[in-house]
């Protein structure tokens, strides 16, 4: 091989090198602009620490440690959720499933193959103070949105609802059992 051609290949070489750690150098910023963008974080929190003896913590840890009488919670409280209405009085009006779960009554005030009127007579049902909610139901492919107001724990107060509803609205209920299982086909909103 000719000794200039050798010359030429190394000194190329050379500056190939050059360029390839030169040039990202020359093209990147400078490292104090760029500490300048990202110091923006805010200063970290105090927290106060309160210094315990070893006394104290024995303590606690004996406390802690110390058996204690087994006791059962409180029964809890029933609550229903109708407007203007506060807890369940009379825990003997309320029916039990056989799980032992109290069972709950729906009134249906209507049945509709389009959507937009269930709609509607929900909302004007909602505007009255009534909970109400749509359950899209499809038998032998003709899909219908039946409207109820409810659920309610105690058959008696949904029947003086009922009452209401038919003075006010002309409307017939039908009652039925709610179910949780059911909800899978309610319409939203």
């Amino acid at each position: 091989m000719n000794e200039k051609l050798k010359q030429r290949i190394v000194g190329a070489s050379i500056f190939l090198a050059i360029g390839i750690i030169a040039v990202p150098m020359l093209l990147d910023d400078y490292p104090d602009e760029r500490a300048a963008i990202d110091t923006d974080i805010p200063e970290p929190p105090r927290i106060e620490f309160t210094r315990l003896s070893q006394d104290v913590v024995n303590a606690r840890m004996n406390e802690l440690a110390a058996p204690s009488e087994p006791t059962m919670p409180a029964a809890p409280r029933l609550v229903e959720t109708e407007p203007g209405a506060g807890t369940v009085g009379d825990i003997e009006d309320l029916t039990l499933s056989a799980h032992g779960m109290p069972e709950a009554w729906s009134l249906q005030v209507g049945s509709f193959a389009e959507r937009d009127k269930a709609i509607v007579l929900r909302a004007t049902l909602r505007e009255r103070g009534f909970r109400s909610y749509i359950h899209e139901v499809t038998t032998d492919g003709i899909t219908a949105y039946r409207v109820f107001v409810g659920p309610m724990l105690q058959r008696a107060k949904l029947d003086a609802m009922r009452a209401r509803i038919e003075a006010d609205f002309g409307l017939e209920g039908t009652f039925t059992r709610y179910s949780v299982a059911s909800d899978r086909g309610l319409v939203g909103g």
